[in-house]
This record gives C-alpha cells, sequence and structure tokens, in this order.
C-alpha cells in the first residue's frame, strides 16, 4: 500500500502523540528554533523546520490526487498547524528573516495563510458548499477576541410566530463592535416590531389549512365565525454575529470588505440561507443587515445561486456599501442624513432611502444605531410587507 505523504505530514503535525510509522515533523513545536529558514540539501522529515514543512505541505497540495485521499480530519490538523504558524509567525521580522536568508518574499505566516485559503477550498468542494472568491480563512482564527467567533442563532419566543409554515424566513447580520449580547438584543428588537399591533389574515399564515377548518368557514356566520384575523407578537428570525474583534480589528476587516476579500461572517450568512431553501424551495427569505454586515451580505449574494438569490429581499440599515439589486429580488438601503458612513461607497448608491434624523435620535453621536426611531418605522413596514404578501 502506498503511503501518501500528504497524510503522513498531516498525522505528524497533529495535537495527538505520532506513531512510529509517522515522521515527527513537530517533536520540539515549542522551540523557537524550529522557526527559522535554513536551506538543507538532504532533508529528513525529523529535520525538517516550520518554513521547510510549510513548502512540503504547499507542494504535496499541488497534486490533486493526493489532497483527495486526505480525509477531513487530517485537513483539520493542517488547519491548526496553520493557525499555529501564523500566531507564531506574524510581523515584519520575520518577513524580512525570509526574504535575506531564503531570498523568498513571504513570510512563514503568509504562506500559512496562502495554504489554509487552499485547504478551505478543498474542504469546500468535499462538502459540496458554495466556495468564496478571495475568501480570507485566517482573519478571524488570528482575531478572535472575548466575544468568540462569528456564528449562528435564533430568535424564537414561544409566542412568536415560525413564518416557515408559509415558506419565509427573516435573518438579520449585525455591524462592528457588537459584543454578542447587543448583536442578540438588535435581533429581538427587530423579531419584536411586528408585535405591536399588527394583524394578519388567517389565511395568510396558515395557507395549509385542514378540511375541518375548512368545514367551518362554510357555516353561517350567526351559528360560528371562524377566527379570520390574528394579532402577531412577534417573528422568529434567523441571526448571524458577526463577531467583533476589537476596534483596528474590525476596521481592518471592512477595509477587506471594501477590497473585495471575504471574511467568515459571509460564509454564514450563506449557512442560514442554505439551511432555509433546503426545507423550503420555494420559499421567500428577507435578510436585514446593519452597517459593516451589509458588506457580507453583498459578497454573500455576489456568489450565491442565482435562481435563489432572486428570492431573497433585502433591507440594507444604515449600510456601509451598497447592495447591487441585480444580485437579489429586491434591496432598499435606509440612511440617516445625519449618519456619514454610508458615503464610503457612494459611487455604488442605488435604491436608497433618505431618512431626516428622529427628533429622538442621537444628537452627537452619528444617527447610525441599528435601533434608532429614525428606522423604526421603515423596518416595520418592510416586515409587514414581507409577511402580508
Amino acid at each position: 500500500m502506498t503511503i501518501n505523504p500528504l497524510c503522513n505530514i498531516a498525522q505528524a503535525v497533529s495535537i495527538i502523540q505520532p506513531n512510529n510509522e509517522t515522521p515527527k515533523v513537530l517533536e520540539k513545536r515549542g522551540d523557537p528554533k524550529l522557526f527559522s529558514s535554513s536551506q538543507t540539501e538532504k532533508l529528513s522529515w525529523k529535520e525538517l523546520t516550520t518554513w521547510e514543512t510549510l513548502c512540503k505541505i504547499e507542494t504535496l497540495m499541488l497534486e490533486d490526487e493526493l489532497s483527495k485521499e486526505v480525509n477531513v480530519v487530517q485537513f483539520k490538523y493542517l488547519k491548526n498547524y496553520c493557525i499555529t504558524v501564523m500566531k507564531n509567525e506574524g510581523g515584519l521580522l520575520t518577513y524580512l528573516k525570509h526574504f535575506f536568508q531564503d531570498g523568498s518574499v513571504i513570510s512563514s505566516s503568509g504562506k500559512a495563510s496562502d495554504i489554509l485559503t487552499r485547504i478551505d477550498d478543498i474542504l469546500c468542494r468535499k462538502k459540496n458548499k458554495i466556495p468564496l472568491v478571495n475568501y480570507v480563512p485566517d482573519f478571524e482564527y488570528i482575531n478572535t477576541g472575548s466575544n468568540g467567533p462569528s456564528r449562528t442563532y435564533s430568535i424564537k419566543k414561544e409566542d412568536h410566530v415560525d413564518l416557515s409554515s408559509v415558506q419565509k424566513g427573516i435573518g438579520f447580520i449585525n455591524g462592528i463592535q457588537n459584543p454578542f449580547s447587543y448583536a442578540k438584543e438588535n435581533a429581538q428588537y427587530l423579531a419584536s416590531l411586528t408585535g405591536e399591533e399588527m394583524e394578519v389574515d388567517s389565511k395568510t399564515l396558515h395557507p395549509n389549512e385542514s378540511i375541518a377548518s375548512k368545514i367551518l368557514w362554510l357555516i353561517p356566520t350567526f351559528i360560528y365565525k371562524p377566527q379570520d384575523k390574528e394579532i402577531i407578537k412577534g417573528v422568529h428570525v434567523k441571526g448571524v454575529y458577526n463577531a467583533a474583534h476589537g476596534i483596528f480589528a474590525d476596521l481592518k476587516e471592512s477595509w477587506y470588505g471594501l477590497k473585495g476579500y471575504n471574511t467568515k461572517p459571509a460564509r454564514k450568512v450563506m449557512k442560514i440561507w442554505n439551511k432555509f431553501f433546503l426545507k423550503n424551495p420555494q420559499g421567500k427569505f428577507l435578510m436585514f443587515c446593519h452597517s459593516q454586515g451589509a458588506i457580507h451580505v453583498k459578497h454573500a449574494l455576489s456568489h450565491y445561486p442565482e435562481d435563489l438569490r432572486k428570492r431573497i429581499d433585502v433591507v440594507a440599515i444604515a449600510p456601509c456599501v451598497y447592495i447591487n439589486p441585480k444580485h437579489c429580488g429586491r434591496v432598499v438601503h435606509y440612511v440617516s442624513k445625519s449618519d456619514f458612513i454610508h458615503h464610503f461607497d457612494h459611487k455604488a448608491r442605488r435604491n436608497v432611502v433618505d431618512l431626516t434624523a428622529h427628533s429622538n435620535a442621537s444628537f452627537f453621536l452619528p444617527d447610525h444605531s441599528f435601533q434608532s426611531p429614525t428606522f423604526k418605522a421603515c423596518i416595520r413596514q418592510n416586515l409587514e410587507d414581507f409577511i402580508r404578501n
């Protein structure tokens, strides 16, 4: 049986203790001396430095047949190794070290980042996921803070309506510098906005009534009158937490997004859409995004299958970018005249509603909050129209 060298190296860099058949590439993984770029004519596995290990992984991954034999767990080992290298090998000194010693123009951290991107592409194909062009998977690994990574969550209260019964879904993604508790609070605010005396036809919420229910509608109203109207106290919302990493890292991520690079939240947005359309192939989805969240929605839409994205409507509140209306069913951007964030993408300005700041909106700060009274009526109106139509 032929030994796959890429599987071998994946096993060697794993946390578990390698067996006698496995080369011990990282016998001294904590030793700073390992992080060197010395060149050796005849290399044995036990003598490989971090730089040489990365070069070997990169070379082996160019052979598709070898990559196909590596399982998901082994790719996880390789990913964790690359993340460890990036955390230890970042910075100008590492770059200069390789430049002078090897004539290389990339640091160990940079090479690990390239490999990580390649691994992510391969795993996407293995799992039949939609790949993201210009995806930067290492950003969140390096910058994850006390709020944890970007992730999905649900807002489901018992007295709120689950619109999946009528093949409809509602989503939300927050902007920068939002702790998870505040992002979730915004999603709860969105979910509860319909609870302010929103009345809809019962048949709108229950189109697939039982035969017994339909018979009740045939009984004369003076004998029995079925309830034809319902008050909605709230709706279920699928949320994507766009993780906060600190002001400078968040601004860097926004800059990446403006330049066309994708980070993890865009993939999470696609994840909630995938789950929804898997259960509701003919469904409609209403996506709310706030501030930087519009960047992630924009990128997710640009990579999403056209037949599905045409069934996604987008409501962007105080967005920092404008979404192409050709990439979704419908999009509307609401901006406050006292906010400046939306001017960063002024060349793409389309489908915009300019609002005068509410008298109770923040006076000293830009009118940029998702829960600003300036945007309340607009958010509620879009919810009502989506539920009723």
